[in-house]
């Protein structure tokens, strides 16, 4: 959900601000979910449980579902403008 919640202001501005923002978003989206990675890759190492590959692994599978929801739920509520 957090994810999700800060997102929306974004896609809102690229869609008010940018001339081209189906293009900007085609490119934007994968980029922010691959800098998401970024707190996950941090959790491995360490001997605390449940900072292992597979759970590091089930958070950026976690994120790119966010990420692919968002998007199909951002479509018809906040569409984006034919420029």
């Amino acid at each position: 959900m957090h994810d999700g919640v800060h997102s929306v202001p974004g896609w809102a501005v690229v869609r008010r601000l940018s001339k081209h923002p189906a293009g900007l978003l085609r490119w934007l989206v994968p980029v922010l979910v691959v800098v998401s990675f970024a707190p996950d890759l941090s959790l491995l190492g360490g001997g605390t449980p449940g900072r292992g590959p597979l759970a590091v692994a089930a958070l950026m599978v976690m994120h790119g579902v966010v990420a692919v929801v968002a998007v199909a739920a951002y479509r018809p509520v906040l569409p984006l403008p034919v420029r």
